[in-house]
């Protein structure tokens, strides 16, 4: 009987409170009023992501980018579908970095890094607010920077070399598109058609060491929006860095 007494009175005694307050007592999130606050999106190696995992790295990806406009606007489907392409590569490319035991980054660097990052930002205040709107820790920040690091420095030991454009590739793309010189010297052009073909030849190699990281790797895609887009080189929804 007492411990009837007290549980009516304890019950009681919790609504008064919540009137007093001008709300409902609160309810518990079961049957059609549960919502899931995150959900998986991929499971990589036995390890998930989340969707507000990926999210945030789109946003330091665009903010990398300089497009700070998308790093703060709605994210589409595709953009999120690039991240998750992107994201699922850097973390392969990461464990492969971790089992070879090659590339470690160094607190300098990161350091390095995060001053380069919060620098994108008008001043230091923005950069603290954009922190805080979106839930991300500075060392959160510095684990992503971190990770991206190891592998450019992997993927570069990888295919630098193979990357390299001979003299006669440099001369067949001048004649090629002789058109798109317009008239210009191949002496004035051969650096920016080095720059070009290296790049591409980077990015189609590098392309190809990820499909087989992931040939090779246990991934499974959850999310609906998981084929909207192509897993792009570099630093996310974008070019390499």
């Amino acid at each position: 009987m007492m411990r009837t007494m007290l549980a009516a009175l304890l019950a009681a005694t919790l609504a008064a409170s919540a009137d007093s307050f001008g709300e409902p007592a609160e309810q518990p999130l079961t049957g059609s009023r549960w919502q899931a606050l995150d959900r998986i999106v991929a499971v990589v190696e036995k390890q998930p992501l989340l969707l507000s995992e990926l999210e945030l790295e789109a946003r330091v990806a665009f903010i990398r980018q300089g497009a700070a406009q998308e790093a703060l606007g709605e994210l589409s489907d595709e953009d999120l579908a690039r991240t998750l392409g992107y994201v699922i590569g850097q973390r392969l490319a990461f464990e492969e970095a971790v089992r070879l035991q090659v590339f470690e980054v160094s607190d300098a660097d990161i350091a390095a890094a995060l001053r380069d990052f919060s620098g994108r930002f008008a001043h230091d205040k923005a950069y603290r607010e954009w922190l805080l709107l979106h839930e991300c820790s500075e060392d959160q920040l510095a684990a992503i920077l971190r990770r991206d690091l190891r592998v450019a420095r992997l993927l570069e030991s990888k295919v630098k070399l193979a990357a390299r454009t001979t003299e006669d590739e440099m001369r067949q793309f001048y004649k090629d598109h002789a058109a798109d010189f317009a008239g210009q010297p191949y002496a004035q052009v051969r650096e920016a058609i080095r720059s070009h073909l290296t790049r591409e030849r980077y990015r189609e190699l590098t392309r190809q060491l990820i499909a087989d990281l992931r040939a090779r790797a246990e991934v499974r895609l959850l999310a609906p929006f998981a084929g909207a887009g192509e897993p792009p080189e570099g630093v996310g929804p974008g070019a390499r860095p």
